[in-house]
C-alpha cells in the first residue's frame, strides 16, 4: 500500500499545508497541485517580463522550512510547481543547499513551437462569433467547443492535430499536460523530490503509483483507480468537506484537514485524512469532488482514459472511502495543450440603479453612454442585476446594478474614451445616480483555449539528479476518444422483469445486451458496441445494491455480489434481499426518464448580450433574479410553459404521492466549475429512490428553464447513476475563460448553488427519507 498526500489544491493555498502533513502522520509521498488555466495565464505573463520567474514561488517557501522535515521522515514530494519555468524552480530548489535528490520533467513547453504546431494568429477551428462579441485578431470570442470536443485532458478525434479552437495572436504560452510516466522514472531513479510543469493533476498521483507497483503501459484498470484517486486528491479539501453543499451537517469545518489516497497494487484506493483533522471525508465529499470539472462518462488523460461510470465508493469507516471497480480504456492519441494568450484590453463599470423605474433609468444610462463614445469597441455588452425588490428596508435592498463591460484590442477605445462617456454623464442622467466605483484605465485580459498535439509531438524527458536525461516514449497504445453520456433508463434494481439490466441498461440506442458476467470484466475496447453503449456499470458499483450490476449506492456496508451471480437475478432466501428498499416498479422508470439529451438541438434563441429589458420585481424569486444580458423567465411564473418537474410530480402522485415546491438542494447537492470556456454542474442525490427522480428532472428544457443563463448555449447531460448524479456541460457560458469574465462568476464555481436554489416540485415520499 501507498500513502499519497496532498498539501495544496491551487496557487495560494493553505501555506501551513505541508507542515500540517509531514507532522500530522505517515506519508510515502506528499503532493501538491498548484496549476490552474488561470494560473498558468499569470505565470506566463509573469515569465514574459521576467524570465527568472514563472513558477509557484509559494511552494519554495513551503520547502525551505519544511524539505529537512521531509527528508527526515523518507517522504518524496511530486509537485506542478514549476509552472511554466520548472527549471527555474530546480535551480532555486538547489540554491537551498540541501541534500536532496532532485528531478525535472522537461517537454510540456511547446510556446518556441507555437507557430509550427499551427497555434498561431490565423488558426481556427470553428466559425466567427456573431460581431457584438468578436474581439479583433487576438481573440475572436467564439464559444467554446461542445464538451464532448474539449475534455479534460482529452482531444476531439474529429479536429485535425495542431489546431486550435479560435484564432489567435501569438500565444503567452502553450504547454501540453504530460502523462505520469516521467514522474514514476524519476522517482524510480531514486528522487527525492520532481518538480514538473504542465502534467495533468492526478499524474501527480498516478506517478508515485506506478514506480511503487510496477505498473505498465496497458495496465489501463490500474493507472484508471489511481487516475480517480489523483482526482480526487487534485484540489486538496474539496475533497474534506471544502466547498461542500451540505457543509451544515459538519462538526467541524473551521480548519480542514488535505486529503489522503492509499492505494493498492490493484488499483484500488482508500481516501482519508489525518486523525484529529478538521471537515469529514464521506461517499459525498468525495462524490462531489469526483463531479467537479468533468465532462462525459470518459474521463481522458495521456496515460489513460478513465471510465468514471465504473467507479463505485463505499464508506469503509470514519474518514474513509473505499473506491473500486474503476475500469480504464488506452489513452486518446493526441495531447491536449493548455493556450493561453492575451486576448484585447477590457474595462468596466457598474451603476447603481435605485427605487421605482429600474428598466427605464438602465435604458436612459445606456443610450446616453453609447452616444458619448467616440468609437464603440469591439464589444460592448451590459447587463442589468435586478437584486432590489420593492419596499425595501434598506437602500442597498432597493437598489439594481447595471454593469457595462468593453473589449477591444486598442487600449485606448477601452479605457479613456469609455471612461470619458461615463463620466460626461454623471449630473445628466437618472436620478440617483452613482456607481460602484470610479471608471479606470484599460487592463489586458486573457483567454485560454486548448489546442491537440500528437503524443509523439512531444518531447517527454526526465532529468535526473546526476545530470542525465531520459525519454519518455508515447503510449504504444492509444484509441480514439469518443463521448459517453450514460443509460437513458434507469432499471428497477430488484424488478423481475430487470434481471439482466445489471449488465445492459436500457438505452434509446439499440444495443445488444450482455450478461452479468460479461460486465464483471469490463469493456471489450475492440467491440463496436463499446462507443456506442450508453454506459457500463459494474456489479460492484454500489454496495448496497448486488442484484444489479447497473447501479446505485447507499451508506450501508453490505458484503458483494459478482456480475455473474447478478445475471441470475436475487437469491429470495437472502436477508440482504428482504431489506432491500422499494423501488418505482418499471412503467414508473419508462416514463419518467427520457433518453440523453445532446447538446443544443432546441433551436433556443441566442442570448442577447445587449438587451436590459427584464420583467418587473416581485415575479417568481426577488432574490435570485436573472441577468438581462439573457432572456429570463423562471419556471412557475406566469407565462412558463410547466413548472419543472410538472410531469415527474404527475406521475407520483398517480402512484399516490404528493409534491411540494422546494429547492432542488433540498435533496440534492451539486458541485460546479470552469473547463476553458465551458462550465461544468455535476448534480447527485444519496438516496436510490430519488435518483430516478433527478434523472427524470434534468433534462435540456428542464435545465434551460432553471438556469436561463443557459439560453442558445449546447448543453449536454451524463448520467452516472454509479455515482447517484448527472453531469451536465454548458458549452461557452464563460466566454473565453476565466480570465475573460464573461460572466460576474468567472469560473462558475456558484453555479450549481444556484441550481440547487431553484423551486422544483419533489415528491413528498423523497423528503420523508431526508
Amino acid at each position: 500500500m501507498l500513502r499519497i498526500g496532498n498539501c495544496s489544491g491551487f496557487y495560494g493555498d493553505r501555506l501551513a499545508a505541508m507542515r500540517e502533513m509531514l507532522e500530522g502522520g505517515d506519508l510515502d509521498v506528499l503532493t501538491g497541485d498548484y496549476l490552474a488555466e488561470l494560473t498558468m495565464l499569470i505565470l506566463a505573463r509573469d515569465h514574459a517580463a521576467d524570465p527568472a520567474t514563472g513558477y509557484a514561488r509559494t511552494f519554495l517557501t513551503q520547502l525551505r522550512d519544511c524539505l529537512t522535515l521531509a527528508l527526515d521522515r523518507r517522504v518524496r514530494i511530486v509537485t506542478n510547481a514549476g509552472g511554466v519555468n520548472p527549471s527555474g524552480l530546480a535551480a532555486a530548489i538547489r540554491a537551498l543547499g540541501l541534500p536532496a535528490r532532485l528531478a525535472l520533467i522537461r517537454g510540456d513547453d511547446l510556446t518556441p513551437r507555437a507557430a509550427e504546431l499551427g497555434f498561431g494568429a490565423g488558426v481556427t477551428g470553428r466559425p466567427s462569433a456573431p460581431a457584438d462579441q468578436s474581439f479583433g485578431a487576438g481573440a475572436t470570442g467564439r464559444p467554446s467547443a461542445p464538451a464532448d470536443q474539449d475534455r479534460h485532458g482529452g482531444q476531439d478525434p474529429n479536429r485535425l492535430p495542431g489546431t486550435a479552437e479560435r484564432s489567435f495572436g501569438r500565444p503567452l504560452g502553450a504547454h501540453a499536460y504530460l502523462g505520469a510516466f516521467g514522474i514514476a522514472r524519476a522517482l524510480e531513479a531514486g528522487a527525492d523530490i520532481v518538480v514538473t510543469g504542465r502534467v495533468t493533476d492526478a499524474s501527480l498521483v498516478i506517478g508515485p503509483a506506478i514506480a511503487h507497483f510496477g505498473w505498465g503501459r496497458t495496465d489501463f484498470d490500474r493507472l484508471a483507480g489511481a487516475t480517480v484517486a489523483g482526482h480526487v486528491l487534485e484540489c486538496g479539501t474539496q475533497a474534506t468537506g471544502g466547498n461542500y453543499p451540505f457543509f451544515a451537517e459538519m462538526d467541524d469545518l473551521r480548519h480542514p484537514g488535505f486529503p489522503i489516497a492509499e492505494i493498492h497494487d490493484d488499483g484500488t484506493s482508500v481516501i482519508t485524512k489525518h486523525p484529529g483533522t478538521g471537515g469529514a471525508v464521506s461517499v459525498g465529499t468525495v462524490t462531489a469532488q469526483l463531479m467537479y470539472e468533468v465532462q462525459d462518462a470518459r474521463y481522458a488523460g495521456p496515460d489513460v482514459t478513465t471510465r468514471l461510470d465504473t467507479v463505485s465508493l463505499q464508506q469503509e469507516g470514519p474518514d474513509r472511502v473505499a473506491i473500486s471497480g474503476v475500469r480504464g480504456e488506452a489513452p486518446p492519441p493526441d495531447l491536449k495543450v493548455s493556450l493561453t494568450a492575451v486576448g484585447g484590453f477590457r474595462n468596466e463599470m457598474t451603476v447603481v440603479l435605485t427605487g421605482l423605474d429600474i428598466e427605464a433609468k438602465a435604458n436612459l444610462f445606456r443610450h446616453q453612454f453609447e452616444a458619448g463614445l467616440p468609437a464603440r469597441p469591439a464589444s460592448l455588452t451590459w447587463s442589468l442585476s435586478r437584486v432590489d425588490t420593492p419596499d425595501a428596508p434598506t437602500q442597498q435592498q432597493a437598489s439594481a446594478l447595471l454593469t457595462v463591460v468593453a473589449r477591444d484590442p486598442d487600449e485606448k477605445k477601452a479605457g479613456r474614451a469609455f471612461a470619458n462617456a461615463a463620466v460626461e454623464v454623471a449630473l445628466a442622467s437618472y436620478p440617483g445616480f452613482f456607481s460602484t466605483t470610479p471608471p479606470g484605465r484599460a487592463h489586458p485580459y486573457g483567454v485560454f483555449t486548448a489546442g491537440y498535439v500528437p503524443q509523439a509531438t512531444v518531447a517527454h524527458e526526465v532529468l535526473h539528479d546526476d545530470g542525465t536525461t531520459e525519454p519518455i516514449a508515447p503510449p504504444a497504445e492509444t484509441r480514439p476518444l469518443s463521448p459517453l453520456f450514460g443509460p437513458g433508463i434507469l432499471p428497477s434494481q430488484t424488478h423481475p422483469d430487470f434481471q439482466e439490466v445489471g449488465a445492459s441498461i436500457a438505452a434509446d440506442t439499440p444495443t445488444s445486451r450482455k450478461t452479468g458476467a460479461a460486465l464483471a470484466d469490463g469493456p471489450d475496447p475492440n467491440s463496436e458496441e463499446t462507443n456506442n453503449e450508453p454506459g457500463i456499470l459494474p456489479s460492484q458499483s454500489r454496495p448496497d445494491f448486488q442484484e444489479v450490476g447497473a447501479s446505485i449506492a447507499a451508506d450501508t456496508p453490505t458484503s458483494r455480489k459478482t456480475g455473474a451471480t447478478l445475471a441470475d437475478g436475487p437469491d429470495p432466501n437472502s436477508e440482504e434481499t428482504n431489506n432491500e428498499p422499494s423501488f418505482p416498479d418499471k412503467s414508473e422508470i419508462l416514463n419518467g426518464v427520457g433518453s440523453a439529451e445532446r447538446a443544443g438541438t432546441d433551436g433556443a434563441a441566442g442570448r442577447a448580450g445587449t438587451d436590459i429589458a427584464v420583467g418587473p420585481p416581485g415575479t417568481a424569486s426577488n432574490t435570485e433574479r436573472a441577468r438581462t444580458d439573457i432572456p429570463a423567465g423562471p419556471p412557475g411564473t406566469d407565462g412558463a410553459t410547466e413548472r419543472a418537474g410538472t410531469d415527474i410530480a404527475a406521475e407520483q402522485g398517480e402512484h399516490g404521492h404528493g409534491v411540494r415546491r422546494l429547492p432542488l438542494g433540498t435533496i440534492a447537492g451539486a458541485r460546479s466549475g470552469d473547463k476553458g470556456g465551458d462550465a461544468n454542474i455535476g448534480v447527485w442525490v444519496r438516496q436510490p429512490a430519488a435518483y430516478t427522480w433527478l434523472v427524470g428532472l434534468l433534462t435540456e428544457k428542464v435545465l434551460r428553464e432553471l438556469l436561463p443563463e443557459t439560453a442558445g448555449l449546447p448543453i449536454a447531460i451524463t448520467r452516472l447513476p454509479n455515482l447517484l448524479a448527472v453531469n451536465i456541460v454548458v458549452s461557452g457560458l464563460l466566454g473565453e475563460g476565466v480570465a475573460f469574465n464573461a460572466r460576474f462568476d468567472p469560473q462558475a464555481k456558484g453555479l450549481g448553488e444556484w441550481l440547487r436554489s431553484r423551486l422544483v416540485d419533489i415528491p413528498e415520499s423523497l423528503l420523508e427519507e431526508l
